[in-house]
């Protein structure tokens, strides 16, 4: 990199970061199920819900997991204050999603 993109790169990785972190996906501390506050506002006042990964009329958003009455499930962690939300596969079916996906990195 030339000297004098070094500073617009900079500035490009700050926003990246920033944006991110408002996202969830960067921002240390992001997993809400671990630290129990939202990482997006610092709330404590979480929801908790665990619904299904098949859409219904929608499609399934994890294929290959569960079995034929029963597919792939999601939990899903929403702050009260902001209304930041998160999506996990149940530790328990986090086994079955390592055989049947190919690692991502």
């Amino acid at each position: 990199m030339t000297e004098d993109f070094l500073p617009v790169w900079r500035w490009i990785c700050f926003w990246v970061k920033l944006l991110a972190g408002k996202a969830g996906i960067l921002s240390e501390g992001a997993i809400v199920k671990k630290s129990k506050n939202c990482p997006a506002c610092g709330g404590s006042e979480m929801y908790f819900k665990e619904v299904s990964a098949r859409g219904g009329h929608g499609p399934d958003l994890l294929p290959k997991v569960g079995g034929f009455f029963r597919g792939g499930r999601f939990e899903i962690y929403i702050c009260g204050s902001c209304g930041h939300t998160q999506f996990f596969v149940p530790d328990e079916l986090l086994p079955t999603v390592k055989e049947k996906y190919e690692r991502a990195w």
